[in-house]
Parts: C-alpha cells; structure tokens; sequence
C-alpha cells in the first residue's frame, strides 16, 4: 500500500482521521487522488493541466469548486454526512486562510454533501457529472477577478481570479490546533 505524504492538519481533522481504521484512510486518500483525476480530465487541457496557469492550479475557479464538492461527496457517502462536515470545516479552519477562499470552499463542500444525500446510491462517475452539472447550474460559487464570490455560472474560468490580497486573512479559529 503507497503511504501518502505526511500534511499539516488540523486538531480537528487528525482526531477525525484517527477514528478511521487502514482501509478508510486508504479511502480517503483515495478520493482524494480521484478528486484530482477527475478535474484534470473535466478541467484540464489536453494534457490534464490547468489551461489557466498561474500560483495555484486549478484554484479559485470552476475546477476548485468541483474539487471540493466532488471529495464532500464522497467522504460523505463513505464515512457519513456528519463526518464529512466536521471534516471538511475543519480543514477550512487552517490560520491565515484567506476569507474568500474559506467561504468559497465551505460552500461549495456544502453543495457536495448535499448532491450525496440527494443521490445516495449514484455512481462514482454519477456523482462526478453531477458536481459537474451544478458547477455549470451556478449552485457553487468561485472567485471572480475584484476577488469576489460569484455563482460558478457566471463567469468563464480564464475569468476567475484570485482572492484580495489586502484582505485581512482569517485568524484561524481557537479550537483548532495544528497538528503534524
């Protein structure tokens, strides 16, 4: 079994990764990894890389929103609804996180649980092309180029940006430690 590489993680998320025997962390990292497959093939050019390069790929766009409500989706489905949130929340609660960006994610992790409870039994792939369907519905959000929030359907992603860098980031939040 590969053994992925160490991350900084949250109080929260390493008491939640404890609770998982070896088979559901697999899993997870798993859906992990799958997450990434499936916006290289849905978002990526004909190599699977970002068309829109810049600091970060793949982030702040249409790509970013699919991501994390594809992997909310899952770990939903996998290890429970409740699961999933305190998980994903947790994870949004790194300090210094910009303000934009965690509201950006929270939301759409939102939308991902949601797609699982209304489709319990969909597919893998199924649950791909729906996450993909809302992203074009515009049920998610991404970030525009004044560094805004705006539904996922109403800008391109070449014309997504990236958060404000004035804005003051989020100071972190006290029940959440780091852990290595």
């Amino acid at each position: 079994m590969d053994i992925p590489d160490p991350m900084k993680v949250t109080q929260t998320e390493a008491e939640l990764l404890d609770d998982l025997n070896p088979l559901a962390m697999k899993l997870f990292n798993d859906v992990k990894d799958q997450a990434f497959d499936e916006v290289s093939a849905r978002y990526g050019d004909e190599n699977g890389n970002d068309p829109h390069p810049g600091d970060a790929p793949f982030n702040d766009d249409q790509a970013d929103a699919f991501r994390h409500a594809y992997i909310n989706a899952r770990n939903a489905r996998l290890f429970g609804d409740g699961w999933a949130t305190d998980f994903w929340t947790g994870h949004e609660r790194l300090e210094g996180n910009d303000p934009a960006r965690e509201a950006m994610d929270l939301y759409n992790n939102e939308v991902g649980r949601r797609i699982a409870r209304e489709h319990p039994f969909a597919t893998n792939e199924k649950t791909a092309d729906l996450v993909e369907q809302a992203v074009a519905d515009g049920e998610m959000v991404v970030i525009d180029q004044s560094g805004n929030l705006v539904p996922s359907n109403s800008i391109t992603p070449d014309q997504a940006g990236h958060p404000n860098p004035e804005a003051a980031p989020m100071p972190g939040h006290p029940q959440e430690r780091q852990a290595s």
